[in-house]
């Protein structure tokens, strides 16, 4: 489709706006040489329609198709929507499941994984460390290195995936565009959501903001996005043990 000057244009199945603007395809990525597989990551808020997309787009993609679940099953209602999801899903997918520590039987190379979700995935972790230090959590000292030390155990985690695929898709929540949590834990939820999807976005190859079930295109093939604007020095980035500082 033609360029609309001051209109948008598709990307996608998503629009984004028109015009002569940097491709986020030209910044910098996080990438070692032991990253073999494309990397893609779908966010978005409840029901927005972003897991449909990436099965979706998993499907396309061809070759074996593994689905990663983080989702528990605490009570007969989350019960429910774990069997609906996996109804959803065509007898093509083989379904491997999150223990609280791995994925039993995770293969060694796979063509197409998916893992949904990594909020769901980083939240089980937040919870079995906070239980395992035995400590309430006061003050944002002890909050933060917390956040940080999750945040770099799901990085790495998803970096050894992607190792594995040749295409790796990840869904996630974005959960920071609401109110502000009214207790410490919620509040460490909401900033490890936050960093670990930055993060994550700064490795893909493309990113995807799924809203009313339309796919925004962020970075990679027929992205737009223009350069951050100056900012005020600001205090270094807190960035999680194991894990590469921003270019």
């Amino acid at each position: 489709m033609e360029r609309v000057d001051g209109g948008t244009r598709p990307c996608m199945g998503g629009i984004y706006p028109a015009g002569d603007v940097e491709r986020a395809s030209s910044f910098p990525l996080c990438r070692s040489a032991d990253h073999a597989g494309e990397m893609r990551l779908l966010l978005g808020g409840t029901r927005s329609g972003k897991s449909s997309l990436a099965v979706a787009m998993a499907e396309g993609l061809g070759g074996d198709l593994l689905f990663l679940a983080t989702a528990r099953d605490p009570d007969p209602e989350m019960e429910d929507r774990i069997r609906r999801h996996r109804e959803e899903r065509s007898s093509n997918w083989k379904t491997l499941e999150w223990n609280g520590e791995a994925f039993p039987g995770l293969p060694d190379r796979v063509e197409v994984v998916l893992l949904d979700s990594v909020t769901l995935l980083a939240s089980d972790i937040l919870v079995r460390e906070w239980e395992r230090s035995g400590r309430p959590i006061r003050g944002a000292s002890f909050a933060m290195d917390l956040v940080d030390e999750v945040s770099g155990r799901v990085i790495r985690l998803v970096r050894d995936l992607r190792r594995r695929s040749r295409f790796l898709l990840v869904v996630g929540d974005e959960v920071g565009l609401g109110t502000v949590p009214p207790d410490p834990l919620g509040r460490a939820f909401r900033d490890l959501c936050g960093t670990v999807n930055r993060l994550l976005a700064r490795e893909s190859d493309r990113v995807y903001f799924v809203v009313a079930g339309l796919p925004f295109c962020l970075k990679g093939d027929g992205s737009t996005l223009m350069d951050p604007p100056s900012l005020p020095e600001r205090r270094p980035e807190r960035v999680p043990e194991g894990v590469d500082p921003p270019p």
